[in-house]
């Protein structure tokens, strides 16, 4: 789901200059902002807790090069009270802590290396695991989830985005027991041994780490993160994504799409976000603006979020239906043609148009530029 200027804000590192002492002789002043980047960077947290798996619940699981204090574990299952941490005999609570050499975990299957601690509940009959992860590893997972096989330069710019959103989540989590999940709540990640892009780098909004957000394709223009959500940072901006031959950048990607749906059941499905049963035959569902759509009847309309729409329909619909907050309606008889372009959200960076970018030559720098323009990368 994500949001430029190479160097810290100041002088670039290692740089000399000359100041006047006393009138008679000089003193050379070595500026110091690598020095200080690197004692911020020692004192961010290093480790990050996933959410694994949520997905797909499971109710046992295989685990490798773990122990339950000094006891070797090889497995972990639902119990009528709580986990089991089975290794021949079985200890069950309702929390179990496993330290690891690194942690192999089998979910359905599939094996994961989780890192050195896993923290295993109970949650509505199935297994909820936190994997603690070195922050690098997780960056690396999310770019091979999200942008695996693109240019390297766009892999670079996708790790910045992704280790910002990182440390954000580290400073305020987005789960009551973890920093992020390995889902599009969150950013989708996937266990790798291969080695994070633009190691170390994170963007800035001034002062602070900035608030960031990517998405599939835009379709040839960003949104201003507050048209989506109230409260968003007035930093991410909407951009105009345009080669000069006037095409998307992302246009080697799908960003056009139509849905059908019947009015009546459109009707239902919005009654949530209005607050009231609509009229389907006076039906009112119409672009208002940036991110914005007017819904409603003949009786009144008002604008409301058309990502909150999109969500909506989504949700019943499916995720491949309503792919974007940009779309016009059309209403036939009893039906309704949705038909939009762009995938995601729309804020923040364009993984498509990140390819494309890199594709020509483009800079890792230069794609982070072109979609957060009041963004900078310490």
């Amino acid at each position: 789901m994500a949001r430029a200027v190479a160097a810290a804000k100041g002088t670039s590192a290692g740089r000399r200059g000359v100041l006047p002492f006393d009138g008679d002789g000089t003193v050379e002043v070595v500026v110091m902002s690598a020095l200080v980047l690197t004692l911020l960077a020692l004192a961010a947290p290093s480790e990050v807790d996933v959410v694994v798996g949520a997905n797909r619940p499971v109710t046992r699981a295989a685990v490798r090069g773990c122990r339950d204090g000094d006891k070797p574990i090889d497995r972990v299952a639902i119990g009528t009270d709580g986990v089991r941490a089975c290794a021949g005999s079985c200890r069950t609570a309702r929390r179990i802590v496993l330290e690891c050499d690194e942690a192999v975990v089998d979910l359905d299957g599939t094996k994961k290396r989780l890192g050195r601690r896993l923290v295993v509940t109970a949650e509505e009959g199935h297994l909820r695991i936190v994997a603690t992860l070195p922050l690098e590893t997780y960056v690396a997972g999310v770019v091979e989830a999200e942008l695996g096989a693109a240019p390297d330069e766009a892999r670079k710019a996708q790790a910045i985005v992704a280790r910002t959103y990182a440390r954000r989540a580290m400073r305020a989590p987005r789960h009551d027991d973890a920093h992020v999940c390995d889902l599009t709540h969150c950013q989708v990640f996937r266990p790798t041994t291969k080695t994070a892009p633009a190691p170390g780098r994170v963007l800035y909004a001034k002062e602070a780490l900035a608030e960031v957000y990517f998405h599939g394709a835009c379709g040839g223009r960003t949104l201003d993160a507050e048209d989506v959500w109230a409260t968003a940072s007035k930093a991410i901006v909407a951009v105009d994504d345009r080669r000069d031959d006037g095409g998307p950048w992302c246009s080697e990607g799908r960003i056009e799409w139509r849905h059908e749906i019947e009015a009546q059941t459109l009707t239902k499905l919005l009654v949530p976000i209005v607050g009231r049963t609509l009229d389907a035959a006076t039906l009112v569902l119409r672009t208002a603006g940036p991110g914005r759509v007017l819904v409603g009847d003949e009786r009144a309309a008002r604008a409301f979020s058309a990502h909150e729409v999109q969500l909506a329909l989504a949700r019943d619909r499916g995720w491949g239906s309503v792919e974007s907050p940009r779309f016009q309606v059309t209403k036939r008889g009893p039906n309704v043609t949705i038909a939009g372009e762009g995938r995601g959200h729309l804020v923040g960076l364009c993984q498509a148009g990140a390819i494309a970018r890199a594709k020509s030559g483009q800079s890792a720098e230069a794609i982070l530029r072109a979609y957060f323009p009041k963004l900078t990368i310490q």
